[in-house]
This record gives C-alpha cells, structure tokens and sequence, in this order.
C-alpha cells in the first residue's frame, strides 16, 4: 500500500503502486516493518498482514541495505505490500535516481529536508519524519499542513533525538496532547518510536494513528534481523486494537 492518500504516479516508477487500502476498510490502521535488510524477513513481514517494507538507504545505520538486495527484496513483494526507501538529509537529484532505478514510489525522508526537497523529488510519494519534542513539534506540524505539498503522504512522529530504529519511546504524552489539540488533521499521521507488541495495541486503541512503524521492536538484539514471531505478533496487537 501507498502510506498516504491515493493519487497517479507515473508507471515507469510504479511497478508496486496498487494499494492495499484501495481494497480494504479505510479506517485499518496499517503497519510498516522497518528497517528490513533480509527477503526472508520481507515476505514473512508480508505473509502476516505488514502493509509497508521499509529499506534505509543511510550509509551510516546499521540497517543500511545495498542496492542489490535492496532490489531482490523489492522485486520479492507480493501485490499490495508496499517498499518504503528512507533517506536521511539526502539531496533530491540522489534520491530520485536510486527510486526509479529500484522501481519503488514512495520514500520516508528522515532529517531536516525542507519542504523544497519534498516537492523536488515528486512524482514520488513522501513519508516526512517530525520529532517530537516540545519546543519544535507544533510548529513544524503546523507548517507540513500549511504548506502540505502535493506529494506529501504522511508525517511520522519519531522519539525527539533519534534517527529511528532506536527502540526508544515515543513521548506519548505529548502525543496525546497533540492529538487532543487536532495536529492530527490535515495529514495522515504514522506513529513511530519504540513500539513493541506490549505497547502498539494500547497506542492504537488511544491515538488511532493512520499507521504504526517499527523496527527494533520486531527483532531480538540483531539491528535488521526480525524476528518471525514478533513480528506476527505485533501485526496481530494491531489488528486486534484496530477492530475495536
């Protein structure tokens, strides 16, 4: 699935732009596995229900996945399962060559781009990182849905002081406040942020995000190793949260 509204992307980019909510209810909360590094780990993360494949294209995380994997994991998705690349402070002209070259439509961006770089890098599909920390937070939500480019897709409020991947915790109180203050209107909001399947059901059940986004939380001490039994088990507290 696309993570963000639907709309035309060019075919030449899309071999996986069918989404999954275009069949399905609306109101499910998706889930996005990230930081992927292994096909195995992809289609597992696939056969459970994961309506996103996040691969990092940051040189400097450990998560970080090579071109030539990075292909045979995009190539080995099913129909409906959508490869997410994530990026971090990476110029437009580098970002948009490795998407089209993989065949993937949809990036995460995870620095300080500015919005400039949103929109340079349409026609793909972006997924903006925010960090949420109590000084910055409102305003740069306030300015994503002021500006909201038109390739926007969704904001993802990451732990304050965390490239992501880290398995700390989100500041969910926060969060709770902006939600009660409506900064969740306007732009489809993914949660992130040191999700396990002992905390997701309850996010979801409170906050009722558009999506959840993990990565440490569904791997057992090796960074880009998941584990096959958490995550089935956190797509499952999803799911089970998300139907109440």
């Amino acid at each position: 699935m696309e993570l963000g509204q639907r709309g035309d992307v060019n075919v030449d980019i899309d071999d996986h732009a069918a989404t999954s909510y275009d069949c399905a209810d609306m109101n499910r909360v998706r889930v996005k596995i990230c930081g992927v590094t292994r096909i195995d780990d992809a289609l597992s993360a696939a056969e459970y229900g994961a309506d996103a494949i996040g691969l990092v294209r940051y040189a400097k995380s450990p998560r970080c996945v090579a071109d030539a994997v990075s292909m045979e994991i995009v190539e080995a998705l099913p129909p409906f399962v959508t490869p997410v690349l994530l990026f971090f402070n990476e110029a437009p002209a580098l970002i948009v060559p490795v998407a089209r070259g993989l065949a993937v439509s949809t990036v995460q961006l995870q620095g300080e781009e500015p919005a400039t770089d949103v929109i340079d890098v349409a026609p793909l599909r972006v997924v903006k990182a925010v960090r949420v920390d109590e000084a910055h937070v409102r305003m740069q939500l306030t300015q994503w849905q002021r500006i909201r480019p038109t390739n926007l897709a969704g904001i993802v409020l990451e732990t304050a002081g965390q490239l992501g991947g880290s398995g700390v915790s989100n500041d969910w109180d926060l969060i709770r406040k902006l939600r009660d203050e409506n900064y969740f209107t306007g732009v489809p909001i993914i949660l992130a942020g040191g999700l396990t399947v002992s905390n997701v059901g309850e996010v979801v059940r409170e906050l009722n995000p558009f999506a959840v986004d993990v990565s440490s939380g569904v791997e057992d001490g090796v960074k880009g190793v998941k584990s096959r039994a958490k995550m089935a088990e956190f797509i499952q507290a999803v799911r089970e949260a998300g139907s109440r």
